[in-house]
Formats: structure tokens, sequence, C-alpha cells
């Protein structure tokens, strides 16, 4: 009914509107590739249009046989006097030149559809004085929103001298009627209980207890998609905390502010939600000062992301009836085959010809397996584009994810989340958050790159794998046993993106842990007959838990928080920025830069003379096609079977032809004319039925260079860049600009698990047990260091495509050892009773559907266990080849 209404309406003041000779304007809308099919789900009894369709007499299900134009002017729009539109489905640009009423039109019919939508919440906790605080909170209209005065708080925070502080910021995306976390937290483990047995053995039972700032969320979009309900549980560090001094099972005192409530909240409003005292002594004694937490949310549309394009169809639509021409690139050679577009007689005779009603309206040439030309006018074009689009629809995809964590100070970087309000995509703020880094006013903590197929959970880590003390059992006060854990510390980033309708919209669920500062270590004291310190680790970690809602090339900032550390690192007034780039990635065939080689053709004296060749078929190769004959004949020979099959395939056999059969070798040997050969190897083919024996071949290289280089990469990869990933590194190698880490190179079978090492096995203690009377025992377990590859592919039917699972792993620096004490005050002295080891590794466990020849970024890293890799935007990235090997004979 909504289609019918605009239709009516416009109907009524058409007469106005054509009297006034507003100048044309042209204006490019981003729209879901999808647009045209939903206005065709909304539109219900609209008049026919005036555009005569040149494909009615041919529509077929599949591709859209109604150009952009007939389905607005269906909708209501008139086009008179000039006006007109074309769509490219394939990268989501809708060009309509028309007066401005109604492009203003057309744009309410793109804003009408049910576009995706999704949460964003930014909180600030603010201390200012109380005068100024509670005059904000008065009741009235001015509480539905205080984003201006929140603003001016903002403001004020950054000058010299203010009043006014930011204690905490936060910034988190996620999708409505999901529930998301977000916590920057200081954990420290301790002796939580004491459990003495009947023989007076004592079982220390370890606690942990985290301490800083969570945020729980589950918000969900009112019906009218201008308001939200917010379920919103917080917790705030009210004052500095500190390692403290552990006595026995005593934890370090901290103090903290919670909040637990639900409320709701116009979208892009903001909220004073609560006002209290601030609880650290020299802030509550310095006057009258309050804290207030305020929180804004909106509700963000999923649009189109409008990506820079090369091979998009170039109108102009000031000539709309002029003639165009525009080269069509197409994934692969299977396109030839569609019957909606080519009669199916003259396709298998090996000539294509455009059906009666496409022939009728454009020039159709071809110019290689991939590419052909097309010569007609606006609407021939837009259908042709469609096709194109449906058919990189077709092909296999994977999903690329960058993460970029940004630190700043909070003056600088709290502008980017205040002028990321309001916008789906965060391009702009990215490129604003670049030129802080290269100011030198914010740096790059890490970045993380993770691909795989859509439907596939990946994770990636980069991270040293620290070791503590779990578990600690004192028999007497001399003995003790004792058992370790490791936690990897860094960056683990995981992901399990899901596509929907395809690839116009991507389900992102993520979960990232990332390490905000250095491990602060202490020791806890404890008295068991004797005085024991157990050796403790603080550590600084953020976790993000969240589902997003993306577009492909979407940026998103998706999360910010006040890293935590030691005491000095609190008071700091920092942040942490967290941007998020979703990517579909579509494989293609082999690059066809040059034209395809054209293999010897044996000497034929005239059309009639025969030779005979040697084939390799399919072990199954009897079993490819059932014939009527078979089972007339059930006695036939292989290769009076053999034949059939070929003879099936319109190969026919003249006299003096002969074929014979080796099922043991599975080979035929045929003797032919010339032109019967060529149809037999067209049917015996790689992806054919069987035909020749193939081996795949990988090769991993990882090289380490300037993080922008790197990040330029990833943009290139995501645009599709023909130049690729691995020829810009080995220049950079060439030039010094690039350091070469690893290459690892393996060939395999496809179906068939497989690893490549360059290891070294390296031996570390995980427990055992001390005393002075008894001998030191100690349980060791093997680790490889270095780099391994392991993988299991398999080649898909078209004998170039390859779906593979696989987990590389390389360690970024030697295994660093550390010794720790108990110090039992009855020895006297103190003792080097503990030896624990440290792995820095780069994992990443995914799978991926890649093309053969085609390099792709495998993994970025940021890689530990370096000084310089601390203190430089450094970082590792991974390419991985894969190629189809035949076997010749």
């Amino acid at each position: 009914m909504k289609c019918l209404r605009l239709a009516a309406f416009i109907a009524i003041l058409i007469p106005g509107w054509l009297g006034a000779q507003d100048a044309l304007e042209t204006r490019v809308f981003e729209v879901m590739p999808e647009f045209l099919q939903g206005l065709q789900n909304e539109e219900m009894d609209s008049p026919t249009p005036r555009f005569s369709d040149p494909f009615a007499s041919s529509v077929v299900p599949g591709v859209q046989a109604v150009s952009a134009r007939a389905m607005l002017e269906k909708m209501g729009i008139p086009f008179l006097d000039g006006a007109t539109a074309f769509f490219d489905s394939r990268h989501g640009r809708l060009q309509v030149r028309h007066r401005p009423v109604f492009l203003d039109l057309i744009q309410g019919l793109i804003e009408s559809q049910n576009t995706p939508r999704f949460v964003s919440l930014t909180t600030h906790l603010i201390q200012a004085p109380g005068p100024l605080l509670r005059e904000m909170a008065q009741p009235g209209p001015n509480q539905r929103d205080v984003t201006e005065s929140l603003n001016r708080l903002l403001l004020d925070s950054a000058k010299a001298g203010s009043k006014v502080k930011v204690m905490n910021s936060s910034h988190l995306d996620l999708s409505p009627g999901e529930k998301a976390r977000l916590e920057a937290v200081t954990e420290q483990r301790h002796v939580g209980d004491v459990k003495i047995d009947a023989q007076g053995t004592a079982t220390l039972k370890m606690e942990q207890r985290a301490e800083g700032f969570r945020l729980e969320l589950l918000p969900y979009i009112h019906a009218d998609n201008r308001s939200l309900e917010l379920n919103l549980a917080m917790e705030l560090p009210a004052g500095p905390g500190g390692p403290g001094s552990l006595a026995r099972q005593a934890m370090p005192p901290f103090s903290s502010a919670t909040v637990k409530t639900t409320f709701n909240l116009g979208s892009g409003q903001s909220r004073l939600l609560n006002l209290w005292k601030p609880s650290s002594a020299d802030e509550s004694e310095a006057g009258d000062m309050l804290q207030a937490l305020f929180v804004t949310a909106e509700i963000i549309q999923a649009k189109p992301i409008l990506k820079p394009t090369t091979d998009g169809v170039k109108v102009d639509l000031l000539r709309p009836k002029e003639r165009l021409s525009h080269v069509f690139s197409m994934p692969d050679a299977r396109w030839r085959e569609d019957p909606r577009f080519f009669q199916r007689a003259a396709s298998d005779a090996g000539t294509l010809k455009l059906t009666k009603a496409l022939a009728e309206v454009c020039e159709f040439t071809v110019l290689d397996s991939q590419h052909f030309e097309v010569k007609g006018d606006l609407e021939t074009l837009e259908i042709f584009q469609e096709w194109v689009a449906e058919s990189w629809n077709q092909v296999p995809k994977n999903v690329g994810v960058t993460l970029n964590i940004l630190r700043g100070p909070g003056h600088a970087l709290r502008p980017l989340l205040v002028k990321s309000q309001g916008q789906h995509d965060h391009a702009s703020i990215f490129k604003t958050a670049r030129e802080l880094v290269a100011e030198g006013q914010a740096r790059w903590s890490t970045t993380a790159y993770v691909p795989t197929k859509p439907g596939m959970k990946a994770i990636s880590q980069s991270a040293r794998e620290h070791r503590y003390l779990s578990d600690l059992e004192l028999r007497d006060p001399q003995v003790a046993n004792w058992k370790t854990a490791s936690q990897p510390l860094g960056t683990v980033f995981e992901i399990d993106p899901v596509l929907i309708d395809n690839g116009p919209l991507i389900h992102l669920p993520c979960t990232l842990t990332w390490q905000t500062a250095s491990i602060t270590p202490r020791r806890e004291s404890l008295t068991f007959g004797n005085a024991y310190e157990l050796p403790r680790s603080d550590i600084h970690l953020a976790r993000l838990e969240t589902l997003g809602k993306y577009r492909d090339g979407q940026i998103r900032l998706i999360a910010a928080w006040q890293p935590r550390g030691d005491e000095a690192l609190n008071r700091d007034d920092l942040l942490e920025l967290a941007f998020v780039t979703v990517n579909v990635l579509k494989n293609r065939a082999q690059p066809t830069e040059e034209p395809p080689k054209t293999p010897p053709q044996p000497e034929k004296k005239d059309a009639q003379s025969m030779d005979t060749r040697t084939y390799r078929v399919a072990p199954d190769f009897l079993s490819f096609t059932v014939l009527p004959t078979e089972v007339e004949k059930p006695t036939k020979s292989s290769a009076e079977r053999a034949r059939d099959i070929l003879q099936a395939q319109g190969i026919p056999f003249p006299a003096g032809s002969h074929l014979v059969y080796s099922r043991g070798s599975n080979r035929l040997w045929v003797t032919q004319t010339p032109d019967n050969h060529a149809l037999i190897e067209a049917f015996i083919a790689p992806e054919g039925c069987g035909g020749e024996e193939k081996s795949l071949a990988f090769t991993l290289h990882l090289f380490q260079a300037d993080g922008d280089l790197i990040r330029d990469l990833l943009a290139g990869e995501a645009q599709g860049s023909d130049r690729g990933p691995l020829k810009p590194l080995l220049e950079g190698v060439g030039a010094g600009t690039v350091m070469p880490v690893s290459t690892l190179r393996l060939i395999t079978e496809g179906g068939q698990q497989a690893a490549v090492q360059q290891v070294q096995e390296h031996l570390h203690t995980t427990a055992g047990t001390i005393g002075t009377d008894d001998p030191s025992q100690a349980r060791s377990e093997k680790r490889l260091v270095g780099t391994q590859l392991d993988l299991e592919p398999v080649l898909g039917p078209d004998s170039f495509t390859i779906d593979v699972n696989l987990s590389p792993e390389h360690h970024t620096s030697a295994p660093l050892q550390r010794e720790e004490t108990l110090l039992p005050a009855a020895s006297g002295k103190s003792e080097k009773n503990l030896s624990w080891t440290d792995f820095q590794a780069e994992t990443i466990q995914t799978a991926l559907t890649l093309t053969s020849g085609t390099p792709r970024i495998l993994a970025v890293w940021k890689p530990s266990g370096k000084p310089e890799f601390e203190t430089q935007d450094i970082l590792h990235i991974a390419i991985l080849e894969a190629e189809v090997i035949y076997v010749k004979e």
C-alpha cells in the first residue's frame, strides 16, 4: 500500500511540477545491490510503464529484466523531458537525472526500504562542580536530551585549569536484541581458600578478581525506529587502585561504582543517568564536587558503501539516447553456457550467438574467456551489468576483517567519538586517526587481519604465552608440590561471519582480548609453618564481545575504553579506539593478462589423416555416463563402452579410427583425425570427467614491514587490486624496506592432511616438587619453536578453486625463561625454586577459498618479544599462494 499511496500523491502534484521549469540535476544514490528487487517486492498494482521493455519476450528468472527507469515509473515517478536513470547493481550505484522534487521522492523510496539497523552507545563519567551537575539534573523538558550540555562539559574538560574532568569514556557498537560486553580491567590472582587434610597437607585454591571498567548492554529498537530501550549494567573504578600488599589471603583494596538499570532514550539523544559523590579521598575533600554518568545512544542504518570502481559502466545522463560501449569482466569462462543470453544450438556449435531479443537491441563481441563488449543503450547495458553482478555474486567468497586499535590522549580522541555519531561508515574518522598518528598525537597499539569463509569461525593470536603458578600443595613446612598454567597476553581476535543474501550484509560476531599494559609483578605472603611469598602478576586487559551488522567495505569505530595498567597509567587520561573494517573478498579464475598459449598441434597433412594419442582418464570413467546400450548389451568390453561414451558426446569414429582402453592404468589409446582429437581433448579435460591427475602446491611467505605499508596492502586487497600483495613486498625486500622472515612450501594432494615445519624442540618445566630433604622433581613438556604450517585442502570441480583449512604458527623471538622463588623463611636464604618459560607465538586458525595462482593475505599480526616491537609500528604479514599442478606424462 505504501507504493500505491506514493503513486497517487505524485499523480495529484504532477501538473504543478510539470509547469515549473526546474533545472534537471544528477544525483548518485548509495543503494543496496538488491534495490530493484526490493521495489518489485513492494510494488502491487502500479500502472504499466511507458518504457517498452526490449526483453519482454525473453524474461527469465534470475536476471532483472526491468530497468531502473521502468521500475521507478511503476512506482509513480514520471520520466519526461530528458529525465533518465541508470542502476549499477554490482556496485550499488543508482544514477538519476531529474528535477529536485522527484530526486527527493526517490531518496524517500530508498530510505523507506527495510534497511538493517544497529545500535551505537557512548558513555562519559564526568566530574564537575556540584551546582553545575545538579542544575543539569533538574526535572524539566531539557532533561529529555542533554547533548548540548554534555558537549560543553567535554569542551571545558580540555581547557587548562578547568574543574571539569572526564574520569572515564567508553563506546560500543552492537545489534539490537543481542547482548554485548566491554571491559578494561586488571586481573589479580590470589589465594582464595586453604584446605588442610588429616595428614596436615594444605591445598591452596587460587582465585581471580578483576578491577576496573565493565559494561554489559542489551538494546531493543522500538517499532518507530526512532527510540530505544537500553538494559545497561556498568561498573566503574571510582578511585585509583593499586596492587597493594597481600597478607595471607587478603585482596588489594579498591573502590568502584556500579549502575544497573533499564530506560528509554530517543535515537541521538544524551541522558544524565546517575549522580554520586567521588569516593576518592583527594577528590571528596576538594569541595562540592560530583560525578555524573552520561549516556548517548543512536540507531544507525547499515547503508551500502560507495566503493571506487574501475569496471563500472560509464554513462552520461545528459545524453540518455546515446549508444554506449562497455567491456564487461566476468569471474570465469562459465558465462558462455548461460541459456538465458545465448542460443543453445549456436553455443553447442562453438559459436556464441545472443538470443533474438538481445541481438535486436545491441552488438555483442567476445574478447576472451572472461571479457566481452556490448554496444547498446542505457537500459540494455543496465541489464548486462545486472547479469555480471549476478555472476560475481555466485563466485566463492571469503570475508576479511581488519582490526586496528588506536591509543592517544583523551582530549585528542574524544572528538572522534563525537564526530562518529550519526554516521553509518567511519572511513573519515579512520582517516583522521591516521593523521593524528602522522602528527605524533596518537599511535597504533595493534593491527590484526583475519580472513575466513562465511559461516566458518577463525581465530588469530599474536601473544606471549605467560606461565603462572596455578596450584600449590604444601605437604609439610619444607615440601611443596607446584603446577603452572599459561594465558595468552597480546592480541587474540576471533570472528564468525555470516553473509546475508549472499553478501550485501555481513553479520559479524567478534571477540577480542587485548593486553593494554605490561605485567605488574608482585608477591603474595602466606604462612604455613614457614612464611612463603608466592609470585604473582597483575594482568591488564581489555575484552570485547559483540555482534555487528556491516556492509561490504564498511569501517566502524566499534569500541572505545580507557586502558588499564600501573597506578601512573591509570591516572593518565588515555583512550583506546578499536576500528573494524569488513570486506567481502571474491575469488575469480586465473588472471588472463596474457592470452592463453595454444599447445603445439601435430602436423597434419589433411583433414582425414589420423594419428594415435594417449589420454589419461578418471578411474570411474566408464561410469561417467549411463548409456541405454549398456542395458541392452551388458557384456560389452571396456573398450566398447569407452567408445560409446565418446560417441554419446558427439565424437564420430570414422573408418580407420580405433580405441584401446586399459582400466589398470586409466589410459585410452585413440587413433583419430585431428579434428576429432580436439573434441576428445575438450571432453577429457581437467574440468571434464577427471582427466589429468593434479597436485596442490602451497607457499607461505612471512614478511616484516612498516605498519602503514601493510595497512595500505590490506586496503588494496579489499579493493581487488590487480597488482596483488606479494609483488610490493618483494620489491621492498630488494629495496631494504621490508624484511623477509620465513618461507615455507608444501606440495600435497586434495583431501589429504599435510604439514611442513622448520622448528627446534624446546623442553620447559610445567610442574614439580621442591623441598629441603627430598630431591627436586620437575615435569617437562615439549614445545616446537619456529615456523610451521598445517593444512587440509580440497580441490573444487572447476580445477582452479581450492578450499583449505589451515593453521600456521610462527615464533617471533626466542623463548623467555624466568625464575621465581617461594622464599621459605626457615631456610634463611633465597632459593631459586621455580623456572618457567614464556613463548612468543603468532597463530591463525581459519578456512579459506582460494584461486589457483592468486596470492592472498593470510594474516597480519603485531609481533611481540623484542623491544622494537613495543616501541615502533612494526607488523608481520603472511601471504599464502596456492597453485594447481598438473602431473605430466
